[in-house]
């Protein structure tokens, strides 16, 4: 069988209806008979077209019905969440707010009794101190006065030993001043012995001095004599 080309698909096609499509095909009519069921094709495409414009328009409209029902319904719920959240934020608040009450009134009781307890704490160290500086006090008054004695005993003993050293210093002068005394007595000595000395020396100078003048006055009256017995012979 002669195969022609379907005039709505392209493809080639036998018998009177493409087998491909399901288009009628005409085989040796005139043109005009083609052209005018190509019009009456196209009119029918075009009123199916129509057709499917306001099948999608409706089918749109119906989605879009569907749709804002959908959101409308998901706004519902998640309004109804929303309430649901605030509604449980608040009791969450209100637990929070009971739980930080009950937090602050536990730290102030626990801040009230640390507090107590400072107090007791500072009361014991006053009283612990003043017991401190008591003791302290004694203990200072004991060794100031143990301090005194040991002062009153070194100053006594110190007494003792400037009595001492008078003493010792006094028999000291007394025992130098007769040192010096034997002393002066046996330099007087000395000095009177070395004036006898020197008295008796000096006794033996003259003598010496007297016999050399004589001894000098008998020459030169022998050499005046030769002296004047040659001027004679002469």
């Amino acid at each position: 069988m002669l195969k022609v080309r379907c005039p709505n698909c392209g493809l080639k096609a036998s018998g009177d209806y493409c087998q491909w499509c399901h288009y009628p095909i005409l085989r040796g009519k005139p043109t005009k008979d083609r052209k005018a069921k190509k019009q009456t094709e196209e009119a029918r495409k075009a009123k199916e077209a129509e057709k499917q414009a306001e099948i999608e328009a409706e089918r749109m409209a119906k989605e879009k019905v569907r749709q804002d029902a959908i959101a409308a319904k998901e706004k519902e719920q998640q309004d109804a969440i929303e309430a649901k959240k605030a509604k449980e934020a608040e009791k969450q608040a209100e637990i929070e707010a009971k739980r930080a009450a009950r937090e602050k009134a536990k730290r102030e009781a626990e801040e009230a009794r640390k507090a107590k307890e400072a107090e007791k704490r500072a009361k014991l160290e006053a009283e612990r101190m003043a017991k401190e500086k008591v003791r302290q006090e004694a203990v200072a008054a004991k060794e100031k006065e143990q301090q005194d004695a040991i002062e009153a005993k070194k100053a006594k003993e110190a007494e003792k030993r400037a009595k001492i050293e008078a003493e010792r210093m006094a028999q000291e002068k007394i025992r130098q001043e007769a040192v010096a005394a034997k002393e002066k007595e046996h330099q007087d000595a000395i000095e009177a012995k070395k004036a006898k000395e020197a008295e008796k020396q000096a006794k033996l100078e003259a003598e010496r001095a007297a016999r050399e003048k004589v001894k000098q006055e008998a020459t030169e009256a022998r050499k005046a004599k030769e002296a004047e017995k040659q001027a004679k012979i002469e």
